[in-house]
Order: C-alpha cells, then sequence, then structure tokens
C-alpha cells in the first residue's frame, strides 16, 4: 500500500521536488520514495546526501547513482539524465529483510 500527501512541502534542502510516496507493507511504514526532475536538482541533492551520510557511498553507473546502507535504512540516489528524472528512496532494512524471506511483520 502506499500514498502521497497532498500540500506536502516538497522540498530537500534547496531542490524542488516533485512528488513523495510512503510505502506500508501489513499496515507498517516500510518505505519513501522521493522524486525529482532536473540535474540541478540532483546535484543539490547529491550534495546535502554527501554532507549528510559522507562521501563514500555506493556509486553506480556514470555517477548517477549512489547507494548509502546503513544499519537500519538503505538510501539510494538515481537520476536518468534523458528522461531529466530521479528518485531518493528511504528503505527501512529491517522489513525489507522480513519481506525477502517472507516473515510475518506484525
Amino acid at each position: 500500500m502506499f500514498f502521497a500527501m497532498k500540500n506536502e512541502n516538497l522540498d530537500f534542502g534547496s531542490a524542488a521536488l516533485k512528488i513523495i510516496v510512503y510505502i506500508f507493507s501489513k499496515n507498517k511504514f516500510y518505505a519513501a520514495s522521493i522524486g525529482f526532475e532536473g540535474e540541478t536538482n540532483f546535484e543539490k541533492i547529491r550534495s546535502l546526501l554527501f554532507y549528510q551520510h559522507g562521501k563514500r557511498a555506493n556509486q553506480g553507473i556514470e555517477g548517477y547513482e549512489y547507494e548509502w546502507v546503513g544499519r537500519d535504512v538503505i538510501i539510494s540516489l538515481k537520476y536518468t539524465p534523458k528522461e531529466k528524472f530521479g528518485y531518493i528512496d528511504y528503505i527501512y532494512r529491517p522489513m525489507m529483510v522480513k519481506q525477502k524471506h517472507g516473515k510475518s511483520v506484525q
């Protein structure tokens, strides 16, 4: 189950966001996916995430994918220049592990 709130503040530091989607599994918060447009917003978001979580992220293809793996949360930043769209995912790891192994999360 997922939802997006109306009239929500759509700023991430100085970057403008398009949408924030909240994702639930078995009535428990599981993840958030945050969409944005444009390379300028990507650069602002990447700079803020580097400041908050460090530059030692796992870097993907062409410098447009980053991932920070923490004890409880995985943060992924991806941007596609061709589509001029990107997103940030925050995923709560304990829920991800429970879902992966088919265990109940209640």
